[in-house]
């Protein structure tokens, strides 16, 4: 048997606006917000738990001038508990560095990228 139903909204232009999951066998519902900017992307990433009117989690973007992702914050209530960047090369335009920054455990992670090997 289905154990959770499922409901999907969209704006005029197709673009997913919330997913509302309910559970059938608790009274437990889980709803996700979708923000966009002027340019179609995706910009907001809200979560919200039995119809509470504060998000629990939420999640902002930013992007570079050709839609690529740049920044991805994570937030758990008001506060920030990840901060995750991507720097691209500027001459090359490849992906260069990854910058995580996990402010509940106090720890960075830095992975660079230096060598490409094209086949």
């Amino acid at each position: 048997l289905p154990y959770m139903e499922e409901f999907e909204t969209k704006n005029e232009l197709g673009y997913r606006t919330s997913i509302i999951q309910k559970l059938k066998m608790a009274d437990a519902s889980q709803t996700v917000r979708f923000g966009y900017d002027q340019k179609g992307l995706m910009n907001e990433m809200s979560t919200y738990y039995n119809k509470s009117e504060n998000a629990q989690k939420r999640r902002t973007f930013k992007y570079d001038d050709f839609g690529n992702v740049i920044e991805r914050k994570e937030y758990q209530g008001e506060v920030c508990k990840e901060d995750f960047q991507i720097i691209y090369d500027p001459k090359t335009d490849y992906l260069s560095s990854i910058i995580v920054l996990n402010t509940k455990e106090d720890q960075m992670k830095i992975v660079r990228f230096t060598e490409y090997a094209f086949y």
